[in-house]
């Protein structure tokens, strides 16, 4: 239920630490028994009897402290504060490691080395835990010492009668001392049983989100004096109902949308008036209207992002499925990716596929990532769900405009791992990455200088072209209506004007190919804004000779296959797949349109069905 795939790299380390430390009463960083009733009683006789509440600082009276208690006992000291800062997001990795290590050091033995336990799950806190909990650490220890001690007293036998049953063990934990005034009870909680309880530390904020949650009947339960194993009861309704609400999609508490539900004052804009201080939700229609926006991944390590700069596409793998427009549902991907291998259960893999197949649209946007703290720009797709078998890899495809950021911009939080991710529900974090991405971004995908082809952005609103207005394509005469104050409806979908320019005259600035009340939309953009500078070439020359030095054909080859489509028309490339139909094809059209650019060329995919026929 609330197994984050921010918190994958903690709970695989929690587990190790159950298995090793809390079963088997051993050690997660050496060989030795720490985990012993032995141990816990040094420390329980030398810390919780011995509480030192003069001056100094918790770690120097700490050290004093220990000092009488054998080298065992410091080392376990320095195991349980990696447990104690395991999930705690705001002390720097560093700083975590150099207390474990002190505190080990203590005993007259190194700190081993190369230990994964303290490597990068240190800096993957996932909850901030609030002043009290770093402030008063004797509190959260004398805690933890004394439910060792009375955990290391139980048998083998009961130690996994009651790990096998979350409810169980969370009644034993509620019944031993200040468990209910201690943040550590709810941090053990989420660490040994992910899939019930939520990485939520406060029960005053889990009251808030019970109540701000009703049940489908609208009744709020009586929060007022429920006991903790109640609330983590209730809490756990409250996820499920959501997990409908949101189909696939984690439920994170402390994010939008679910934040503003329960959160009081998250956002509490200081000026109403102030475009800063917008509602998210109303910032994001304005800048996105209805459309969804999207985290892809391109490819292991972003090792694709060339490839999808260079082609204006956005892809994904899964090379296996074949044609994933032929699937009728997310169960059959799922059940494909089964039948090759995937897993048991490749949930997240069947939805992701299905998603960038059949609920992706034309003007949604892409938000491209490498790994979990870099994002590299965003695009707006501009072209149906395709399938490439031509291509070397990842051959499922659509037609995005890139704008990459001229250099990545680094996140403070990971986020998720999965190759696609739908956004929407995330205006806070969308409204904040957008904000730097807006600043950082290369107009128009190309160039370096901070200069370079940048226009203001065109805006609907201060053109004096009110919603609801008709644009007429100066070539083709189709209509686009303008949506919001960026945004048109063209097509049956809702996009950027220059998505819908694309789309009819290929890539170039949109205004001199639109009208409105029979005026041309350049003469209003530079009545409002200034003279429109001339647009940079954004493309390389391509002729026969830049050809060549791709294909293995010779020259009279190549120029007989041009003369023959300038002649009829139309050429008919034959050869089974990977042969490298689509390459040349690409080739051919460069030369014809004397520039490389994937802008201008159109690919139109039949459903392999049909007979060839109903091609004609």
């Amino acid at each position: 239920m609330s197994r984050l795939e921010r918190a994958a790299a903690i709970l695989e380390a929690a587990d190790t630490w159950k298995q090793r430390c809390l079963l088997d009463g051993g050690s997660l960083f050496s060989d030795e028994k720490l985990w012993t009733r032995e141990c816990f009683g040094h420390l329980h006789t030398h810390f919780v009897e011995r509480l030192d509440k003069g001056t100094g600082s918790f770690e120097e009276k700490l050290r004093t402290q220990l000092e009488p208690a054998s080298p065992e006992a410091k080392r376990l000291w320095a195991e349980m504060t990696w447990l104690y800062y395991l999930m705690v997001a705001s002390v720097k990795p560093l700083t975590k490691l150099d207390r474990i290590r002190r505190v080990w050091q203590w005993s007259g033995s190194p700190l081993p080395e190369n230990q994964r336990a303290l490597g990068d799950v240190l800096g993957r806190g996932i909850v901030n835990f609030g002043v009290g909990y770093l402030s008063h650490q004797h509190l959260e220890f004398r805690f933890i010492v004394t439910l060792m001690l009375e955990w290391c007293g139980r048998s083998i036998q009961e130690r996994h009668t009651l790990l096998r049953d979350p409810w169980k063990f969370a009644e034993w934990l509620d019944a031993q001392k200040d468990a209910r005034r201690r943040p550590f009870r709810h941090a053990l909680l989420f660490l040994l049983f992910p899939d019930v309880f939520e990485p939520i530390v406060s029960p005053n904020h889990k009251k808030a989100i019970v109540e701000a949650f009703p049940d489908e009947a609208g009744e709020k339960p009586d929060v007022g004096n429920i006991t903790l194993l109640n609330l983590d009861k209730a809490m756990q309704a409250v996820v499920k109902r959501l997990q409908d609400q949101y189909p696939g999609q984690e439920i994170q508490f402390y994010h939008s949308p679910l934040k503003e539900r329960w959160l009081r004052g998250s956002p509490t804009p200081a000026n109403g008036d102030d475009p800063e201080n917008r509602d998210d939700e109303e910032w994001y229609r304005d800048r996105f209207g209805t459309t969804d926006v999207w985290v892809i991944a391109p490819g292991e390590g972003a090792r694709l992002w060339r490839d999808f700069l260079e082609h204006d596409i956005a892809a994904i793998g899964y090379d296996g499925l074949g044609d994933l427009g032929e699937y009728e549902s997310k169960e059959a991907i799922q059940n494909a990716l089964i039948e090759n291998g995937s897993g048991p259960n490749p949930s997240n893999h069947a939805l992701a596929v299905w998603e960038f197949a059949h609920e992706m649209k034309i003007g949604d946007i892409l938000i491209a990532k490498k790994g979990r703290s870099l994002i590299l720009g965003w695009g707006e797709v501009t072209g149906e769900y395709m399938h490439e078998p031509d291509r070397e890899e990842y051959p499922n495809v659509r037609t995005v405009r890139w704008h990459p950021c001229r250099v990545p911009i680094s996140l403070n939080d990971l986020i998720t791992t999965k190759t696609l991710t739908r956004f929407t529900p995330y205006k806070q974090w969308l409204r904040d990455i957008f904000r730097l991405m807006d600043n950082e971004v290369q107009p128009n995908g190309k160039g370096t200088g901070k200069d370079r082809g940048r226009r203001p952005k065109l805006d609907f609103a201060e053109m004096k072209i009110p919603v609801g207005s008709r644009l007429v394509s100066v070539k083709t005469g189709k209509e686009a209506i303008v949506a919001t104050h960026n945004r048109v409806k063209f097509r049956g979908e809702e996009m950027s004007l220059s998505a819908a320019t694309e789309m009819t005259v290929g890539r170039t600035h949109p205004c001199p190919q639109w009208t409105f009340n029979g005026r041309n939309l350049r003469a209003i953009y530079e009545e409002t804004y200034g003279q429109m500078p001339d647009p940079e070439p954004d493309s390389e020359p391509y002729t026969i000779a830049t050809a060549l030095t791709d294909l293995f054909v010779e020259e009279s080859q190549l120029q007989r296959l041009l003369d023959s489509i300038a002649l009829r028309k139309n050429l008919i490339l034959q050869g089974p797949p990977g042969v490298g139909k689509t390459f040349i094809a690409k080739r051919i059209a460069w030369c014809l349109i004397g520039y490389k650019h994937s802008r201008p060329i159109e690919m139109v995919q039949f459903h392999p069905l049909l007979s060839h026929k109903k091609y004609e």
